[in-house]
């Protein structure tokens, strides 16, 4: 990727996990998630995977099937206190509403925006993105959106990392300085999913 024009600045952490609902349509208000993918990242490489069916396709994976609400407890389990990585803000968060009936407060970084400064991509679903990159050998990966949520981050990264790199250099010819921020590796804040009467039993650091 480049910075093609002025950009948003994230948080560039080392530490993270990708959270990404697989759905069969962008309308969050219909029954279109068919599962929930999580891919946690250590130092920036891939060390661990969650998969978990809500309304599988596959007859064989109906068995395994669970309601969201489980399903996204288990998922704030296993992201622990690590930040969260997401694609589509919106669509997230008006589908969790909607369906959990709660009032969803989400603490999370969005790829899509990223995808803006990154590629030019705006608006465009996920699997967009995944055929921009040609990350072709995907195809048949149950956690296939987490992956790419996860390569458009490290894209970021290591962008933006370049480009202060560069400026610093500039900056240096002119005698000034700039101080190099390092990569923190954890977020302090929190999520939670609270309903209008009282908090909901589901929450976790992010």
């Amino acid at each position: 990727g480049e910075i093609i024009e002025e950009f948003e600045a994230y948080p560039l952490y080392r530490e993270f996990v990708t959270f990404h609902l697989n759905r069969t349509s962008e309308d969050p208000y219909s029954d279109t998630v068919t599962s929930i993918q999580a891919v946690k990242y250590m130092k920036n490489k891939m060390v661990d995977s969650l998969f978990i069916p809500i309304e599988p396709k596959d007859p064989l994976l109906k068995r395994y099937s669970i309601p969201l609400n489980q399903a996204v407890g288990r998922f704030l389990r296993y992201a622990g206190d690590l930040p969260i990585i997401i694609y589509n803000q919106p669509f997230t968060h008006t589908y969790l509403n909607i369906k959990l009936d709660k009032e969803v407060h989400i603490s999370f970084i969005d790829a899509m925006k990223m995808g803006k400064d990154l590629y030019g991509i705006t608006n465009k679903p996920l699997e967009h993105i995944q055929k921009y990159l040609r990350l072709y050998n995907l195809g048949n990966d149950p956690v296939a959106g987490a992956k790419v949520i996860g390569a458009i981050y490290l894209d970021y990264i290591y962008t933006v990392s370049k480009y202060r790199t560069r400026q610093a250099r500039i900056m240096a010819r002119k005698g000034q300085k700039m101080t190099a921020q390092p990569l923190p590796e954890k977020a302090p804040e929190t999520i939670r999913l609270t309903s209008s009467d009282k908090e909901s039993e589901v929450s976790a650091p992010v």
